[in-house]
């Protein structure tokens, strides 16, 4: 098979000029409007709210929540030379790696996350980095603990003091769902000069194996597979976006930010979307995270529940994107593992997003952790975090990588998505096209028919 060819083509991570920290402070917030609501079902099986403006169109979020700010670390060049030094490395590309992860280190820890039986650690420049189990496993098997405040969410996208206004008033005019406004919030803080996120950033990829990234050579021979019509269709897609609303706003962006003479490319944006689809996933909060004045008075009526359906899916995984699709708002259920909540306060709201930290698991058929949320604290002692728990019944080895499971796909969606294919994957398959009128040859004609039928409005 020709996806065969592209096996060694995992997520590159490259270097990037290392910044690190003397000073903290705090950024400002804004405030958010959300309308969980929208039917449109996107991917093939993870699903999260939909966000709008709200129903009475006033803006109103007295009700949400304020996201903590972010701790931010001020960068200045000093201390490269003490970080190389507390890690030396036999080689100048590992060197600077190990610095960046050093500053890193620090901004997760001054923003509340806990190392407890792992460690994040450079492996090479094809493998990049990875979480590994350290000495002393934890006996309640938790292995890593983030605040959700960490986390790069819609809501997070909407009250940032730069670009919430201009979002909410995309929201608000109907031009922009979820995903497009975190894909946004990456390409502008990847090019400032002074972002509070530069530590996570800068220990990011800067290229990908993915097709998106294939020269036009490498992209034709994938012809005559489902992937090759998803790729053309997709960047087709993202350049559109990129020049009809993206290049003008991120520049816009950027002045109001007091940075006139930074250029925008479309590979920033490119750079950012496979980010968001290759990193993110479903995170499963609290709905008194996202809706904390709902909790303490259950029995005034909410404007924004009296204009939508908080509803409730999951799929357990990272999120997908195949078959070319533009952004979509996404489909939600009001159902949670076929149960139905009767309290609000009670409720899990699925949204997407990344996790700082969580998000350097590697993929795995046999996953050695899984990610839970911890509303409450009862079990980091950490209220409203997420948190990667153990899912083996013995401790660990030392230095055994974590991994998780990105879920049941082929060879194919795997290289779509994240750059890299399984051998002997179990879950591999192959789509072929068979011909419509040929099916009126074979038995159960009529019935084979209607199942495809049924296929193909799942997948429109």
């Amino acid at each position: 098979m020709i996806l065969s060819m592209f096996r060694a083509l995992s997520r590159p991570k490259a270097v990037t000029q290392l910044v690190v920290p003397l000073n903290l402070h705090r950024g400002g917030g804004l405030a958010y409007s959300i309308n969980v609501g929208s039917k449109q079902p996107v991917g093939d099986s993870a699903h999260s709210p939909a966000l709008s403006s709200s129903g009475d169109g006033d803006g109103d979020s007295s009700h949400l929540r304020s996201i903590k700010p972010l701790l931010n670390l001020t960068a200045v060049p000093l201390i490269i030379s003490q970080a190389r030094a507390k890690r030396p490395s036999p080689s100048t590309m590992a060197r600077t790696e190990e610095a960046k992860l050093d500053l890193f280190l620090q901004w997760l820890q001054v923003n509340g996350a806990q190392f407890r039986g792992c460690k994040l650690k450079y492996c090479d420049s094809t493998k990049g980095f990875g979480i590994y189990s350290s000495n002393g496993s934890p006996k309640d098997g938790v292995l890593l603990v983030v605040p959700l405040d960490l986390a790069i969410t819609p809501m997070r996208v909407l009250q940032d003091p730069l670009i919430g206004a201009e979002c909410r008033a995309m929201f608000e005019e109907g031009e922009v769902d979820d995903r497009f406004l975190m894909i946004l919030f990456l390409t502008v803080e990847r090019l400032r000069k002074n972002s509070s996120w530069k530590p996570y950033l800068d220990m990011l990829p800067t290229t990908f194996g993915n097709p998106l990234w294939f020269t036009d050579d490498e992209v034709l021979e994938l012809r005559g597979t489902t992937l090759y019509r998803a790729t053309e269709l997709r960047k087709k897609d993202l350049i559109s976006v990129y020049e009809d609303k993206v290049k003008g706003l991120v520049k816009k962006l950027l002045v109001l930010d007091g940075d006139s003479e930074r250029e925008v490319c479309f590979e920033d944006f490119l750079w950012a979307n496979c980010i968001f689809w290759s990193r993110a996933l479903n995170l499963p909060l609290p709905h008194s995270y996202v809706f904390p004045q709902i909790q303490e008075d259950t029995e005034t009526p909410c404007p924004v529940e009296n204009s939508s359906e908080v509803t409730i899916s999951y799929s357990g995984e990272h999120i997908d994107e195949i078959n070319g699709k533009r952004f979509e708002a996404h489909e939600i259920d009001s159902e949670v593992n076929g149960v139905t909540s009767t309290s609000k306060q009670e409720e899990t709201v699925w949204v997407e997003g990344l996790l700082p930290g969580i998000d350097f698991c590697n993929h795995d058929l046999k996953a050695v952790a899984t990610w839970e949320v911890d509303g409450t604290g009862s079990i980091t002692e950490v209220p409203l975090s997420m948190y990667l728990i153990s899912a083996l019944q013995s401790p660990l080895p030392v230095d055994k990588e974590i991994s998780i499971s990105y879920g049941n796909k082929g060879n194919e969606e795997l290289l779509y998505l994240y750059g890299f294919v399984v051998d002997n994957n179990p879950d591999d398959y192959l789509m072929i096209h068979y011909p419509g009128e040929a099916i009126q040859n074979i038995s159960f004609s009529e019935f084979k028919g209607q199942l495809l039928v049924a296929q193909v409005c799942d997948h429109e």
